[in-house]
């Protein structure tokens, strides 16, 4: 993944089908005990990823990428979210490939959770993405 040193945020999960919810709680854990040993700042969110609820992570700085890359192959994520600081433009990220998807922009909803079937749950504040057009990114950002 290229790292130009542009401010970023990255949305991961460790949470996967199929398994128990203790199961994944305990993959949670793993994930946060790992970026506490790393010591990138981050935020833990939950959220809707295809109509399905699972607890994440939101972590900042460009510094992050190949980090999160490889908890997402670790954790046997099929993408996570990868979004601009400059101007929020936020992007689904296949870990095996590093295809960017551009999916929208990143934005606030408020306090009430949103009727759509992804969204970010993080410090109090509920995050959609509004869909706009925007070129994917073959090589990443």
């Amino acid at each position: 993944m290229k790292d130009f040193g542009t401010p970023r945020t990255y949305i991961v999960s460790a949470f996967v089908k199929g398994v128990s919810p203790e199961t994944n709680e305990l993959r949670h854990a793993l994930l946060v005990s790992e970026l506490t040993k790393v010591g990138f700042p981050f935020r833990e969110c939950e959220g809707a990823y295809k109509g399905g609820w699972e607890r994440s992570v939101a972590v900042i700085g460009a510094n992050a990428g190949e980090f999160v890359l490889g908890c997402a192959v670790d954790y046997s994520q099929e993408s996570f979210l990868v979004i601009a600081e400059n101007d929020r433009t936020a992007y689904f990220v296949d870990p095996h490939s590093e295809y960017h998807t551009h999916i929208g922009r990143f934005v606030a909803h408020g306090p009430t959770k949103p009727d759509t079937e992804g969204w970010t749950f993080c410090d109090g504040t509920y995050y959609v993405i509004n869909p706009t057009n925007g070129p994917d990114l073959p090589e990443g950002l």
